[in-house]
């Protein structure tokens, strides 16, 4: 029975050797930090100054105070704002970090602003930042603001907690173009695509002494090689969804040639799709667009109910949707010849063999191609009545 005891006795020791060398291997907490010592960053400004300087603006969340059993907790998120300046974005993150006693945690950043002054002189500094930063997430919003990135984050927002969070609703709500960080990484990283980025500003709301600013996306700014070269209104805006078959939710508002009144239409889906085509050298593109559309306000004395006035409506929408398309290309395809509508990987995808060629001189090519558009639209529903109120029966044109 002993001499059978013996093996097991004899690799105790090295069991218990081999358990003390694996402790060594364990990391344990020697890297953690707690929630208490870091601060949440939610937006990001980069501006420009005048004399070549990096300014850093950010949003950070305001640690909620402690209290009583007794006593009633705001609900509501604070925030505050904190700048500095630097050679570099790092050395302003580095300076930056010395005002703020916490260690800033980028991980919950949803947006990024960079000035008009930035962005004009070149958008490389910032992007390579981005795309580097192990923080930055690639996913979330960017604008171009005409304005200093601070007057954007020290804003009072009413309905969102934070200027960074209004930021992000507007975008969501796709009122006007969106675009993430990788998708202008993307469009930098290719020759021949530009990019249009939602321009973001502060507008005064109430009057007197309640005035307060609030936020909102008018217009666009047009990235061409990296730059930002020309601005663009919302009007036009809305053209370049229309051609970049992007538009989610539009209002349009008609006023029909001898009616007196006009009538509003809610969209309700629509698409659009592109024909390319290559003809004894002419560069040609079709573009088809179509939308389905509800009468949502008539302050016109035409009946939605009878089958002449809703063809007429369709035309009158179609020609208005057709005039936003037109103005769009009119404005960046033939005066700023930036291709944000990507009619190059258009026609890269359809004869990828006369691209090779092409792409070396596209900015020759893109400004001549030939665009025909054509707007079919249907009016489902005239909405929860039929016949114009307040408008006598005899008063009620068809």
């Amino acid at each position: 029975m002993s001499s059978s005891r013996e093996p097991t006795s004899r690799l105790k020791p090295l069991f218990l050797l081999l358990m003390c060398c694996s402790l060594l291997l364990l990391s344990a907490c020697w890297d953690r930090v707690e929630v208490n010592d870091i601060v949440f960053v939610l937006g990001a400004g980069l501006h420009e100054t005048e004399d070549g300087m990096i300014e850093l603006s950010i949003e950070m969340v305001l640690p909620q105070q402690e209290v009583g059993a007794d006593a009633e907790a705001d609900s509501e998120l604070s925030t505050y704002v904190e700048a500095a300046e630097g050679r570099t974005i790092m050395d302003a993150i580095a300076n930056l970090q010395q005002k703020v006693p916490r260690e800033l945690f980028w991980g919950q950043m949803s947006t990024t602003i960079i000035s008009e002054s930035l962005a004009e002189s070149g958008m490389q500094r910032a992007m390579d930042f981005l795309a580097r930063h192990p923080g930055a997430r690639l996913r979330k919003h960017i604008f171009i603001t005409q304005e200093d990135p601070v007057e954007i984050f020290s804003t009072a927002p009413h309905l969102e907690q934070s200027a960074s969070d209004t930021m992000k609703e507007l975008a969501r709500m796709q009122l006007g173009i969106e675009v993430d960080i990788l998708e202008l990484l993307k469009a930098m990283d290719e020759e021949s695509i530009d990019i249009a980025v939602p321009l973001i500003e502060t507008t005064p709301i109430g009057q007197g002494k309640n005035e307060k600013q609030d936020l909102q996306i008018n217009g666009a700014a047009i990235i061409k090689q990296g730059h930002m070269t020309n601005t663009i209104n919302m009007k036009a805006t809305r053209g370049v969804l229309w051609l970049k078959d992007e538009v989610e939710e539009t209002i349009v508002t008609i006023s029909p040639e001898d009616v007196e009144g006009r009538l509003t239409m809610k969209m309700a889906q629509s698409s659009t799709s592109f024909t390319p085509e290559i003809h004894n050298g002419k560069w040609r593109l079709h573009i088809y667009a179509k939308s389905e559309d509800d009468i949502f306000e008539n302050a016109s004395h035409l009946d939605p109910g009878d089958p002449d006035t809703i063809a007429m409506l369709e035309q009158e929408l179609a020609a208005e949707i057709k005039e936003r398309m037109e103005l769009a290309l009119q404005i960046i395809q033939k005066d700023i010849q930036a291709d944000v509508f990507h009619f190059g990987e258009i026609f890269r995808r359809h004869y990828p063999d006369q691209w090779k060629e092409a792409k070396l001189h596209w900015d020759e090519i893109y400004p001549e191609i030939e665009v025909n558009i054509e707007v079919e639209t249907t009016v489902n529903r005239p909405g929860m009545t039929v016949e114009p109120i307040g408008i006598p029966k005899g008063e009620v044109e068809e």
